[in-house]
């Protein structure tokens, strides 16, 4: 899969240059006929870009979902169809109500299938709401001949929990956090005289709380005849459709929540540091946004833009003075990620759009 990666890769910098030869091409003495055709060219190539990058992170996706389920220690994790223990699936878990016992049963058979306990089996014998029958409840899965693959809609899930640009913190309850903070940036060396007595500066220290929510991706009620029959693996499916859906509703509370019964984004609590004019985003105005924010903060590693996808194609489209497109494509050699004016970026479909 590595050598696929590298070939989509190296096939998005050949675009990248073909793109760059017709847009450069486009001069003040050239014809209107022939600009529209260049431009037409150049949108042209730049489409086949995005989707070679669109193929670059699925096959990404899938390398680091293989990495996450090879992680699974096969010492705690018996091989499928192999019991647990030799105890009863309520005398294992300790379960006291019917609700639970239908939840870890459901568990059991999705991690073991048609070895599951009997146990397991009684209790699911009545949770059929999502069945065989209704094709859009799930029939398309079960075969009469079927091709073994499941299409997904797909849609852009949000990047607030990426390693490398947020920072997850685990803990062993749902308790809430406290972090002290201190902001001394107004305080400096002062030059004095002989015998004078020394000022009194003290460090100010602060605290901010983390407070704990609940979020749901929604129940989903999967009957035994579908997992018997369905020709895909629906254990994994229903695991990665329903992280999927965390991600994407996590994501949007950490870009937009307001910090009233609602985590606190970043978003609403970032202060403004450049206003530009709207509906359009030009190369002075992300200068300014540079230099609004910090050396201290702009010199860090963590730094990036952060805007949706609408944005990231004007800004795609935004030239230098010398006429040099500021964005810069991944580097196949290095390894190192696309940039804009040298900056790192990450798209976020929670945020605003140019306008």
């Amino acid at each position: 899969m590595q050598a696929r990666i590298k070939e989509l890769r190296e096939s998005a910098r050949k675009y990248v240059e073909q793109a760059r030869e017709a847009d450069q091409e486009i001069t003040t003495n050239t014809d209107e006929t022939r600009a529209a055709e260049l431009t037409e060219r150049f949108h042209t190539i730049m489409a086949e870009h995005d989707k070679a990058m669109t193929e670059v992170r699925r096959l990404e996706q899938i390398e680091a979902a293989e990495a996450f389920d090879n992680e699974i220690d096969p010492a705690t994790e018996p091989p499928r169809g192999e019991q647990r223990s030799t105890g009863t699936l309520a005398e294992n878990a300790q379960i006291k109500t019917p609700a639970e016992t239908e939840l870890r049963a459901f568990e059991d058979y999705l991690s073991r299938g048609n070895a599951m306990a009997p146990e397991s089996r009684a209790a699911l014998e009545e949770v059929r709401a999502q069945g065989v029958t209704g094709n859009a409840a799930g029939g398309f899965t079960v075969p009469t001949t079927l091709v073994p693959e499941l299409i997904t809609a797909m849609r852009r899930v949000s990047p607030m929990l990426d390693p490398g640009l947020t920072r997850v913190l685990v803990t062993a309850s749902g308790e809430q956090l406290t972090m002290p903070f201190n902001d001394d940036t107004a305080n400096e060396a002062t030059l004095i005289g002989e015998n004078v007595d020394l000022p009194e500066r003290d460090f100010a220290f602060g605290e901010v709380v983390v407070a704990s929510y609940k979020f749901s991706s929604g129940t989903v009620k999967v009957s035994t005849e579908l997992l018997e029959d369905a020709a895909i693996d629906i254990n994994t499916m229903v695991l990665q459709g329903l992280s999927t859906r965390f991600s994407r509703g996590v994501g949007r509370m950490l870009t937009n929540g307001t910090g009233v019964n609602q985590p606190q984004g970043i978003v609403p609590a970032a202060s403004v540091g450049v206003t530009g004019a709207a509906g359009a985003i030009t190369f002075d105005d992300l200068i300014d946004l540079q230099h609004s924010v910090d050396p201290a903060y702009r010199a860090a590693p963590t730094t990036a833009f952060m805007f949706s996808d609408p944005v990231l194609r004007d800004l795609r489209k935004i030239k230098n003075n010398d006429g040099y497109y500021i964005w810069q494509p991944a580097s196949v050699q290095t390894g190192a990620a696309a940039t804009i004016l040298g900056e790192r970026y990450a798209v976020n479909q929670a945020m605003a759009g140019t306008a």
